[in-house]
C-alpha cells in the first residue's frame, strides 16, 4: 500500500502543479531531462565535429571556428545553465513552465541552424537526395528524441504538448526549406516533401506519451482520493501506519493524513488503530495532536485526519542542532506534562513517549509550542477490566531505548508512571544528545533499563547541568515506579520551578527560530527529499511467548 499510496501522491503533484510539491516535481524532472540532454550532446560534439573535419577535408581549427560548431557549443552552455538553474535554485512554476517551452524550442532551432550552416558535414553516407537529405535527417532525429524524451520525463497535458512539439519541429522545417532553395534539384524538393511530412508526424508521438501518462496520474489520482482529501506528500512512517500531507477540497488548513496499509490490516492492527483515533479524539489539551475527521475508503482503507505541524520533532532537533539549554528543556517538558496529564486522568497511557513523537512547531504565533503525537500504542487502564487487552501476554510493546523496566517485565501492570519515565529519557537525551541506555541490541538495552543506573547528564557530557533539572530527570528514571513522580501533574508543577528558575522566554524561543532553525528546517527538508523520511527510533513489538521453546 506504501509504494501505491506514494505513487498515488506523486501522480496528485504531477497533475496539480500549481502545489508547493507540484512545482518542486518539474523542478526536479526539467533538471533531469537538460542534465541527461546536456551529458549526450556532450559526448557526441568531439566525434561529429571529427566526422565533419574528416569529410570536409578542413583542419580542426576552422572546424571549431564554424558558425555550426560555435552554435552547438553555445547550445552546451545554454543547457548547462537551465541544468544549474533548475537543480539549484527554486524557480516559480511560471519560469519553470516558460523555461520548458523556450528551452526546447531554443535547443530544436540551435539544432536546425547547425543543420543550414554544416550540410553534408554530419551523415555524408546518407545521400539520398543531394544537400537537403544529408542536411536534415540527423536534425529530425534530434528532434524526434528531445521531444520523445521530454514527454516521457515532463509532467505535461497532451494540449501544452502538442503546442511545445509543433514549436521545436518548427525551426527543422524552416531550415529544409531555406536548404531546398538553396539546392533547386528534384531530388531536394522530394527530400523536403518527406521532411515536412515527418515533421508533423512527430507531434503525435510525444502527444500519445504525455496523453497516457496524464491519463493514468488522474485514474492512480481518483483512485486513491480519500474523502475530501488529496494527498500531496509522505511526511512520516510509523509502526501503525503511514502518515501524509493532504488538501481539503473546500478547507484552507494544512492536514495530515495517517492511513493503515492493508498489509498491517489484521483484526488486531484495525482494532489497535480505530482505538488510536478514537481514544486521541477524546483529549483536547493544547499540547496534544488535534483530530479533525475519519473515515474509511471505497477499498477499505482506514484514515484519520489530524492538523499538520510544522516545524520539527525532538529527535530532528537534536539531530541536528545537538544537545539543549536546561531552560529549553525544562520548558518542552512542562508541555508534554500538560498533555500527559490529560491523557492519564483519562485512563490512558501513551506507551510510546520518545523523541520522534513529541513535536516542536509554532501555534498562534508562539514559539516552542510541543504536541503530543502518535497514541498508537495507547492504553486504557480505566476500561481494562471491561474490554479485551489487544497485547498478548507476552508481549513487549514500545521503542526500546524510552522503555520503562515495568513495560519490559509485565507490560500489563504499566500505568502512567511508565510514561513520566520515557519522558524522563526523553529530557536526558536533550540535555546529552544520548539516550541513557545506547545499547547495541535490544536485549542490552532492555538489560539496562532493569538493571542499570543512568549516568548522570552532566558526567555523560563532561559539563555541569543545573543541579536540580538533573535530579529531576535522573528521579524520573528510577527503577521502581514509586519512586518517580507520582504523576504528570506533580512533575509539571515541579518543572514550572525549573523554567522560571532558568528560564526560556517567547523571546529566546523566537529568537532560536530565526538564528538557527531557518537553517535547521532546511537541513531537514533536503534530507528527506534524498533519502525518505526520518521517523527517528523505531517502535517495536516482540511476543517473547511465540518465540519461546515448545
Amino acid at each position: 500500500m506504501s509504494e501505491v499510496t506514494e505513487r498515488s501522491a506523486e501522480a496528485v503533484i504531477s497533475v496539480m502543479p500549481e502545489t508547493r510539491e507540484g512545482v518542486e516535481l518539474l523542478r526536479r524532472r526539467l533538471a533531469l531531462f537538460w542534465g541527461t540532454v546536456g551529458v549526450v550532446c556532450a559526448i557526441a560534439f568531439v566525434p561529429t565535429q571529427l566526422l565533419g573535419v574528416l569529410s570536409l577535408g578542413k583542419s580542426v581549427a576552422s572546424g571549431l571556428i564554424h558558425p555550426g560548431t560555435l552554435v552547438q557549443l553555445a547550445s552546451l552552455v545554454v543547457v548547462a545553465g537551465i541544468w544549474y538553474w533548475c537543480r539549484y535554485r527554486r524557480p516559480t512554476r511560471s519560469v519553470l513552465e516558460t523555461l520548458d517551452a523556450v528551452a526546447v524550442v531554443e535547443f530544436c532551432g540551435g539544432g536546425a541552424f547547425m543543420t543550414y550552416a554544416a550540410p553534408g558535414a554530419a551523415m555524408p553516407a546518407l545521400d539520398l537526395g543531394g544537400r537537403a537529405s544529408t542536411a536534415v535527417s540527423p536534425g529530425l532525429l534530434a528532434v524526434v528524441v528531445i521531444l520523445t524524451l521530454r514527454a516521457a520525463l515532463i509532467p505535461s497535458t497532451p494540449r501544452r504538448t502538442v503546442l511545445v512539439s509543433l514549436l521545436g519541429v518548427l525551426p527543422l522545417a524552416v531550415a529544409a526549406i531555406l536548404i531546398e532553395r538553396e539546392d533547386g534539384s528534384p531530388a531536394a524538393v522530394t527530400t523536403l516533401a518527406m521532411t515536412l511530412i515527418f515533421a508533423v508526424l512527430v507531434v503525435p508521438f510525444p502527444t500519445i506519451i504525455s496523453a497516457v501518462i496524464y491519463r493514468l496520474q488522474r485514474q492512480v489520482d481518483e483512485a486513491k482520493q480519500l474523502g475530501q482529501y488529496t494527498l500531496e506528500a509522505k511526511i512520516g512512517e510509523g509502526g501503525m501506519g503511514v502518515v501524509y500531507r493532504a488538501r481539503h477540497a473546500l478547507l484552507r488548513r494544512p492536514t495530515a493524513i495517517k492511513l493503515l496499509p492493508p498489509e498491517r490490516a489484521g483484526a488486531e492492527a484495525l482494532s489497535r488503530f480505530q482505538r488510536e483515533v478514537q481514544q486521541t479524539s477524546r483529549l483536547s489539551h493544547p499540547n496534544t495532536v488535534a483530530i479533525y475527521d475519519f473515515g474509511t475508503t471505497a477499498s477499505g482503507i482506514f484514515y484519520y485526519a489530524m492538523e499538520y505541524l510544522d516545524g520539527v520533532s525532538l529527535q530532528e532537533l537534536v539531530d541536528h542542532d545537538g544537545p539543549q539549554p536546561a531552560g529549553r528543556v525544562a520548558h518542552i517538558l512542562r508541555q508534554a506534562c500538560g498533555a500527559l496529564a490529560e491523557a492519564h486522568a483519562a485512563g490512558l497511557v501513551h506507551r510510546d513517549i520518545k523523541p520522534a513523537n513529541l513535536h516542536l512547531c509554532s501555534r498562534g504565533g508562539v514559539a516552542d509550542h510541543v504536541k503530543v503525537l502518535d497514541f498508537g500504542l495507547v492504553k486504557d487502564v480505566s476500561a481494562a477490566r471491561a474490554e479485551p487487552s489487544l497485547t498478548s501476554a507476552g508481549s513487549l510493546l514500545g521503542t526500546p531505548l524510552y522503555l520503562a523496566p515495568e513495560a519490559i517485565s509485565d507490560g500489563d501492570a504499566v500505568d502512567g508512571r511508565a510514561d513520566l519515565y520515557a519522558l524522563g529519557a526523553v529530557g536526558y537525551f536533550l540535555l546529552t544528545g544520548s539516550a541513557p541506555f545506547p545499547g547495541k541490541t535490544l536485549v542490552e538495552v532492555c538489560s539496562q533499563h532493569l538493571h542499570i543506573v543512568p549516568e548522570p547528564p552532566s558526567s555523560r557530557l563532561g559539563r555541569e547541568v543545573p543541579e536540580a533539572l538533573e535530579a529531576l530527570v535522573l528521579r524520573c528514571l528510577e527503577k521502581a515506579p514509586s519512586a518517580r513522580p507520582g504523576s504528570a501533574r506533580e512533575l509539571g508543577r515541579a518543572l514550572d520551578l525549573l523554567v522560571a528558575t532558568y528560564g526560556w522566554t517567547e523571546d529566546d524561543a523566537e529568537g532560536w527560530w530565526q538564528q538557527r532553525g531557518r537553517a535547521v528546517l532546511e537541513l531537514i527538508e533536503r534530507e528527506r527529499g534524498d533519502s525518505g523520511i526520518d521517523t527517528g527510533e523505531s517502535t517495536v513489538a516482540v511476543d517473547f511467548e511465540s518465540r519461546a521453546p515448545a
